[in-house]
Parts: C-alpha cells; sequence; structure tokens
C-alpha cells in the first residue's frame, strides 16, 4: 500500500524539517475551501447521510449554525458511492442532493437481508415461504433461481479443478471450497450504480470525487477522480499529484472504479480494472482524508460511521476480532489527522509563516456513532428500520457534535 504523506515528501518528519516540511501543504490551501471525506462500512454508509443532513441544514455547532457548502467529496466503499450520487447532481444544491441520497437509501437501497438494493443472496429458499412475494414477484424469482443455478454449476466446476488441481494439502484444498462470494450477488448493487449514478451528469459538475480502490495483486492504492479544477491533476500550479497512482474517472473505468471500491474482500468478488482485480478502498485506506487534502481542502467533515473502540464491547471473541479490525482500519486516519495538528502548530509557532498568506491551517471536524457496537455482520444489514436508526444517529452525532470527544484539528487563533 502506498504511504503517501500529504504535507511534503514520503516519511518527511514535520517537527525536524520545519518550513520546508509544509511548502506544499501551503501550495493546496485555498480560503474557506469544505470538503466531505466519507468512510467504508456497509449499512452503516445510512449514519453519514444523517450527519450531512445536519451538516447541510445549518444544525450543527461544527459549522456555527451555517450551511454547509460542499466543494469536494472523497469516499471509500459505501462512503464513495455516497460521494459520487452528491457529486453527480449539479441541478441540485447541497440540501436537495443529501434529500435525494437519503431517499435512495430509504426507498432503493432498503431491503431484507437476502434481497436489498446491495445485494442478493443466491439460492435463497425462504423466498418459497412469502406468499405476498411469490405472488407478486413470480417471474422474477424463477429468473434469479435460474440464474443461481447456473452459477452454482459454474462455480462448483471451477472449485473442484482447483481442488484437484492444487499441490496443497487435503485440508487447505478442503477449506478452499468454501466460497462465501459465491453465494452472494452483486447484481443489485450494479443495477444501484447504474440508475443513481450518472457519468455524464458528474462530468457537468463542478463539485470534486475522489473514489479509493485497491488493487488486489500489487496492494497499491489507486484513487478515480473526477476534478473539474484540475487541482488534482496540476497540484495547484506547483506539485504533482502525490498519489502516483490518482487518475481521471473516465467511460472505461466506469462504472468498475465505483464497485471495485465497495467490493468487500471475502464477501463481494473483485472488479476487474484493466484486466487486474480490485477490491474495497478500505483495504488500503478507509477514510481517505489525504486525497481531500490535496484537492485543496481548508476545511475537513470526516463521517466515519465506526464507534470509537471505547464504545465497543469485548465479551467474546467476535467483539474482539471486530476491534482488532477496527484499530487496524483507524490507524492511518488517525496518524493523518495527527499529521495535520503537528503542521497547524508549527505555523502557529512560525511568525514566517504566519505572515505569508499563502500558508493557511487546516481544520478537520470529525464525526462517529455512539453505539454499543456496529458489529460486521449489521454492515450487510439494509433492513429499512435500521437504515433509519443509523440516519437517525447521524443527524444527532453532527447536531450534537463535541470537538474534545472526537477529537477535531481546530488551528489556535
Amino acid at each position: 500500500m502506498a504511504d503517501i504523506n500529504s504535507y511534503g515528501r514520503e516519511d518527511l518528519n514535520i517537527e525536524d524539517k520545519g518550513v520546508s516540511a509544509l511548502q506544499s501543504y501551503a501550495n493546496n490551501a485555498t480560503a474557506g475551501k469544505d470538503a466531505v471525506v466519507l468512510s467504508g462500512g456497509g449499512g452503516f454508509g445510512a449514519f453519514e447521510v444523517g450527519v450531512l443532513k445536519t451538516l447541510v441544514s445549518g444544525r450543527s455547532p461544527a459549522t456555527a449554525g451555517a450551511h454547509l457548502q460542499v466543494e469536494t467529496f472523497t469516499g471509500t466503499s459505501v462512503g464513495a458511492y455516497n460521494a459520487a450520487v452528491l457529486a453527480s447532481r449539479p441541478d441540485l444544491n447541497i440540501e436537495a442532493a443529501v434529500v435525494h441520497l437519503e431517499d435512495i437509501w430509504l426507498d432503493r437501497i432498503a431491503g431484507d437481508l437476502a434481497d436489498n438494493g446491495i445485494l442478493r443472496i443466491r439460492g435463497n429458499p425462504l423466498w418459497l415461504f412469502d406468499i405476498n412475494k411469490l405472488i407478486s414477484n413470480s417471474g422474477l424469482h424463477i429468473t434469479n433461481a435460474t440464474r443461481d443455478a447456473v452459477h452454482f454449476s459454474r462455480n462448483a466446476v471451477t472449485l473442484l479443478a482447483n481442488f484437484l488441481g492444487s499441490p496443497l494439502p487435503l485440508f487447505d484444498r478442503t477449506i478452499e471450497m468454501f466460497d462465501l462470494a459465491s453465494f452472494i450477488s452483486t447484481e443489485p448493487m450494479l443495477a444501484l450504480v447504474n440508475e443513481t449514478v450518472s457519468l455524464h451528469e458528474l462530468n457537468r459538475s463542478r463539485r470534486t470525487l475522489k473514489i479509493a480502490t485497491t488493487n488486489w495483486v500489487s496492494g497499491e492504492l489507486r484513487i478515480f477522480v473526477h476534478d473539474p479544477c484540475g487541482l488534482a491533476r496540476k497540484g495547484n500550479g506547483s506539485q504533482k499529484p502525490r498519489f502516483s497512482r490518482e487518475e481521471n474517472l473516465t467511460d472505461k473505468m466506469w462504472p468498475s472504479s465505483l464497485l471495485a471500491s465497495a467490493a468487500i474482500p471475502g464477501v463481494f468478488p473483485p472488479v476487474m480494472i484493466d484486466g487486474v482485480p480490485h477490491v474495497d478502498g478500505g483495504v488500503g485506506m478507509n477514510t481517505p482524508l489525504r486525497p481531500a487534502v490535496d484537492a485543496g481542502a481548508t476545511t475537513v467533515h470526516l463521517i466515519c460511521p465506526n464507534p470509537d473502540t471505547t464504545d465497543m464491547p469485548m465479551n467474546n471473541g467476535l467483539h474482539v476480532f471486530e476491534r482488532l479490525l477496527h484499530l487496524v482500519v483507524t490507524a492511518t486516519l488517525n496518524d493523518d489527522v495527527e499529521k495535520i495538528r503537528r503542521v497547524n502548530s508549527l505555523i502557529q509557532n512560525s511568525p514566517q509563516l504566519s505572515e505569508n498568506e499563502h500558508y493557511r491551517p487546516m481544520t478537520v471536524h470529525r464525526y462517529s456513532p455512539r453505539m454499543d457496537s456496529i458489529g460486521i455482520a449489521g454492515m450487510l444489514d439494509f433492513r429499512a428500520d435500521r437504515l433509519r436508526r443509523r440516519i437517525a444517529l447521524g443527524e444527532q452525532a453532527a447536531m450534537h457534535h463535541d470537538c474534545k470527544r472526537e477529537r477535531c484539528v481546530l488551528p489556535q487563533t
């Protein structure tokens, strides 16, 4: 995974390098440019919708009651989808765009555990016991059953061939025969993207969009960009893009890039881009803060639907695993936030920098839910009542935003 320092050269020690460490940070700073950074989290992406509802309607202390106007969106996984919807509606102001996104979640994405707007469990026998669905959608169920039978047959042939031809011990080959992803159809997600996000409309938009994906072969982070101002590609006039694999969204990459960003390894199958499998951007960067900084943001609203580790129980082995996964996912994010905090401190304590109008400190507001535990299984829960609850949690998190509790970055004045 590429580890690019958003404030200068890679692995640059800010305290030791002093003023030079701030050069690229300063060149990217523009007054009053707001960005929203959206994390992955499956069904908990509804929490992001709730936070945004409060921010854009001027009900949060984080914006001092002002209606947030967003110029840049970056996202990973479900956050990439939310960001793409918001960035691709040039006909709507930001408040209307967020309402539109909420409608999609509640009317288009919401469904039962085995069949919703994101995924469908293949070979699900429960529909046989749902008389209403059986009567109203019998044709669809028959079509799906036929497709599932063909899929399982092809998958069984492939797995059997791998089993017989593998040099691994018998136990290892037997384990490889189980493939969770083969039971999950991503056809609903593809239909959702095609119906709700238009590359044509995105190309008309003045909002910047950055989508994070991961090359499943090399582990390299790959960022796909819609950049109407040319900031990311030009480095704001003097710097090269700090992500070597940051590239413009094209017809060729669409909608594969968005689908790949949401392809959770082991759950969803990888998505081929340029003949190479790509998966969830969360593998390399679950919360794409640095791409937002590279886009010139000076105020970042970072929405992460994962709760603080202090809110996560450790009652059993699953809870311990969830806590471990959460710590690994947030480690890079916390490091990036602390780098911004140190840069702000250096600007504050360096008179020669504070006198230069090109050097501007950054603000980072963080939003996370207060709940017992989100749970890994909850990521795949898209039931309507759950989504409404998560949206409400997001609204409350932004409405009662506490910078001290969230460890926000606030420049000293």
